[in-house]
């Protein structure tokens, strides 16, 4: 390399040749940009060896000991009031480029023949055997750039010949003076690849041309800092894109952006590269700041654009190329998982699965998994139990989640459940769009249950073929299937992120920064368990007992589990921590209790397990066994829903262990190892009645559309509510006895999971309960007006409810509406509004308050009364007044709830950058 990098090409050569200069030459000005800790005095040399003598030499930036007769600039914007119409072209060469001799002379004489207003020169990497870096590049319609190279690829010469291409590096690039003034130069915020590429795009749009000179060679050391997966180069590619494209191609290209730039980020989690998606926010946020200066160079950019997008497109390879990239690095490992050394045919790739039972059991158990959920991936979320949709606005439910006033029912002061809070919070950052979110939530936490239970097997040294299939035995297993049938949404959610945080507190800790990241990750997976579950707390604690008991961890992972639950409890924010928990244990009606057949497989199994040979298998399997039969029992006992939901998934867990045990590698005889392998397959057949309707087991679809009629007969949106009356089973979210029927009420249409969870019963609660009462006794012929005061526009009674015929046989003010077969309907005739300003004006319910047309005199809010509540609140009766000058109510008493909320998100963001600040290396 040295040779070349001092040697003049020999005469005669068809390099000589090409390259010689007419009389007089062009002036040309070298710039140099300096590098922060890199010597730019080599760089300098090699420019001063140049057989084409520039007229000047710049450094720019931060240069030491530069020698004499070198210009300095501080910064390259300043270079462009130095460029007179004397210099002709200006050459940008970083500063830890070793140019050879012959290299601007080549860039120079190229550039003249092609008549280009750009040339590249061909980069080779400094220190290796001719390696190539690049030879110009295409892109995607992204700016991602696509060189042509393999990995490591040398240079034979293979590709010299001068072409045009979509753009060239900064790392050595030869630009007319005129050129670069009318564009203002490189971005100097901008990482070395991405801002030729910025520069090359831009001077293509003014109809100039871009070439490669590989005759003009270039060694590059990489000291700038270039690594075309940063973070900075992906910025960079993003504010190139952004900058070039016009407003009608990025209606398209920036939505795709977005989209292929999470799949990358998410896909790349399967091959263990995190940083992607990390450095893929970092990227979106830098550009987010510097939109200002994005915009300025639009403007200045379309002051001299010549020519459409189609001049970019025409260099454009299709599709997008880092998820060719990702999809070639999946293909790659999973053909490495089926390869043998011993046999390249199919027939050998096929004999591998036998020495590889994972490769299987992972794909059966993705089937098997996604088999489950087809009716999820239709797009259809079932509303049945507490399993209801998300609200259209989900930035309503989180200021009532953070100290607002929760709506449901007549109203209460008491926070919603963190469920809502967190759900709510990850539909904002999905951008709103609730049934997606509910559906791509539920689809994530039930793979990450799957492969969070195999990760934790293979911890365990249990082996992971048996992890995936213990997966699919925890995940779909009749324990969890119990708790997903009674509608407990949220159990599943939580049981998404147990095996990670059980993973988590069962790892040691270590000392220094890896102890922190540690921590920090046992409090960030126990708090989504908690978040979603806070009965779960103890859950956590009990699992690890469990696995310490069995010898695969010592008591220290006790500590650290329940110092990951207490940082987890930190998340719960107002819901908890704010003093009113009762909501996170009222879940409405209580799973369903295991069949007895499960206790008998789940015991025959326990008995297997205590048969194996291998001392580590025998001893999980055992608490295995007891894991799921003391969960189970605990269920049965326990009477509040919450409980035995935490109690059922220590039992999911439980079987999950044992089937992990039993399909361990062990080396007992033929018949133990069928046996164990039995008793296993038993345990996970437990999953196939969750595979029936395609929900993972959730309840059948319910209340979706049955509740239409609201939406398309109502005249005032959010000025009434509709009473339900039927069975608990039968009703969404929780509700309130009268006599032997359930009731609640709902505002939505359908109802949301913002109102599944009715608070505390207040005074209005009980005046409704009372006018109940009345309605079943057959007391009173005009119920209407009873229920008036309580904005009861519609009545809905299911036919499982026969205590109410008498009554509503005898009225007069509740007029039948058949408008379902399958429930009796009824308008109240002397509906009176949510906010009653009046016999003409009426106030509703926007999301966060009341408001509507002011008047000079009081509103009457059909909500339970608190002194939170303003302007000017006074109570009347069991409900409320406020003052209609200013034409809306808000309430205002929940500061604490607020402080907690933004606390709670404060402390995930910190607990999510310690663990990973934690794991970096």
């Amino acid at each position: 390399m040295s040779a070349r990098m001092t040697a003049p090409p020999a005469p005669g050569t068809p390099e000589d040749a090409s390259t010689t200069l007419q009389v007089p030459a062009p002036a040309v000005t070298v710039a140099v940009l300096a590098i922060d800790g890199v010597d730019i005095g080599p760089a300098l040399e090699a420019v001063a060896r140049q057989a084409y003598g520039p007229v000047a030499v710049v450094a720019v930036g931060r240069a030491r000991d530069v020698p004499a007769g070198v210009e300095r600039v501080g910064h390259l914007p300043d270079l462009l009031s130095q460029l007179g119409p004397e210099r002709e072209y200006l050459w940008i060469v970083h500063g830890d480029a070793r140019p050879r001799p012959d290299a601007l002379r080549a860039l120079v004489a190229e550039l003249e023949r092609n008549d280009a207003a750009v040339a590249g020169s061909k980069i080779l990497v400094e220190g290796s055997v001719d390696v190539l870096e690049s030879i110009g590049s295409a892109t995607d319609a992204f700016g991602e750039p696509f060189t042509g190279l393999d990995e490591d690829e040398v240079d034979l010469e293979q590709y010299d010949v001068v072409r045009e291409v979509a753009f060239v590096p900064a790392t050595s690039v030869l630009i007319r003076r005129d050129v670069y003034k009318g564009l203002a130069g490189l971005d100097p915020d901008m990482a070395p690849t991405s801002a030729g590429l910025d520069l090359s795009q831009r001077v293509r749009l003014t109809g100039g041309r871009v070439i490669v000179v590989p005759s003009s060679e270039v060694f590059h050391r990489q000291d700038c800092g270039h690594d075309p997966d940063s973070w900075r180069e992906r910025a960079g590619r993003m504010r190139a894109m952004l900058k070039a494209y016009r407003p009608v191609s990025l209606i398209w290209v920036a939505p795709l952006a977005v989209l292929a730039d999470l799949i990358d980020g998410l896909g790349s989690l399967l091959v263990g590269r995190g940083r992607t998606l990390v450095d893929l926010f970092k990227a979106w946020g830098w550009n987010l700041y510097h939109l200002p200066s994005l915009i300025g160079d639009r403007r200045s950019l379309r002051r001299v654009r010549a020519v459409g997008d189609e001049e970019l497109f025409r260099f454009q390879v299709g599709g997008a190329i880092r998820l060719r990239r990702l999809g070639g690095e999946l293909g790659e490992r999973l053909a490495r998982a089926f390869d043998q050394e011993s046999s390249d045919s199919l027939a050998g790739r096929v004999r591998a699965i036998g020495h590889r039972p994972a490769i299987f059991t992972s794909i059966a158990a993705l089937v098997v998994l996604a088999f489950a959920t087809r009716a999820l991936w239709t797009g259809h979320f079932p509303a049945a139990g507490m399993t209801l949709p998300l609200a259209s606005t989900p930035g309503d439910v989180l200021f009532a989640y953070s100290g607002g006033w929760n709506p449901a029912g007549l109203g209460s002061p008491q926070a919603m459940p963190s469920t809502v809070g967190a759900l709510s919070a990850i539909q904002w950052l999905l951008f709103g769009k609730g049934g997606f979110s509910a559906i791509a939530v539920t689809l994530t936490a039930l793979a990450a249950a799957l492969f969070g239970f195999a990760g934790l097997a293979r911890k365990l040294e249990l082996g992971l073929a048996g992890g995936y299939a213990a997966g699919v035995a925890y995940t779909l297993g009749s324990a969890l299937a119990a708790v997903a049938g009674a509608g407990h949404w949220q159990v599943l959610l939580a049981a998404g992120a147990l095996p990670w945080a059980v993973r988590a507190c069962l790892s040691e800790l270590g000392k220094g920064r890896p102890a922190i990241g540690r921590v920090a990750l046992a409090g960030l997976t126990c708090g989504l368990v908690v978040v979603f579950l806070p009965a779960a707390a103890v859950a956590i604690v009990v699992l690890v007992i469990g696995l310490v008991l069995a010898g695969q961890a010592s008591w220290r992972a006790v500590g650290r589990a329940f110092a990951g639950v207490g940082l987890g409890l930190l998340l719960l924010g107002p819901s908890v921590l704010g003093g009113r928990a009762s909501l996170s244990l009222d879940l409405g009606v209580m799973p369903s209790r295991l069949q007895w057949w499960w206790y008998v497989v789940v015991i025959a199994a326990s008995l297997g397990a205590i048969l194996l040979p291998e001392k580590g298998c025998r001893r999980v399997g055992e608490a295995g066994g007891l894991l799921a039969l003391s969960g189970a029992l605990v269920a049965e006992i326990v009477t509040v829903p919450a409980v035995a939901d935490a109690a059922l998934l220590v039992a999911a867990f439980g079987t999950g262990l044992l089937v992990t045990a039993l399909l361990a590698p062990n080396s007992g005889r033929a018949w133990l190892r069928v046996a164990a392998a039995s008793g296993a397959w038993l345990v996970v057949a437990g999953a196939i009645p969750a595979l029936v309707g395609g929900r993972a087991g959730l309840p059948p679809d319910a209340w979706s559309d049955r509740l239409d009629f609201v939406a398309t007969l109502s005249s005032a949106p959010g000025t009434e509510r509709t009473l339900v009356i039927g069975m608990e089973t039968e009703l969404p979210g929780t509700s309130r006895q009268v006599f032997d029927f359930e009731y609640r009420l709902v505002t939505g249409s359908p109802p949301t999971l913002d109102e599944a969870q009715l608070p505390e019963a207040a005074a209005g609660d009980g005046a409704l309960e009372d006018a109940l009462r009345v309605l079943a006794e057959a007391g009173d012929l005009r119920p209407g007006a009873a229920l008036a005061p309580f904005a009861v526009r519609w009545v809905v009674v299911l036919d499982s409810v026969t205590a109410l015929d008498e009554g509503l046989a005898r009225q007069v003010d509740l007029a039948p509406r058949p408008v379902d077969p399958t429930m009796r309907v009824y308008e109240n005739t002397a509906f009176l509004p949510r906010g009653q300003a009046g016999e003409e004006v009426s106030w509703g319910w926007d999301g966060r308050g009341y408001s509507g047309d002011p008047v000079s005199g009081e509103v009457r809010l059909a909500e339970n009364s608190d002194g939170g509540w303003g302007p000017e609140a006074a109570v009347d009766d069991w409900a409320m007044t406020v003052s209609g000058s200013e034409g809306e109510a808000r309430y205002s008493g929940g500061g604490l709830g607020r402080a907690l909320a933004v606390g709670s998100g404060v402390w995930l963001v910190a607990m999510a950058g310690l663990a990973i600040w934690g794991r970096r290396r």
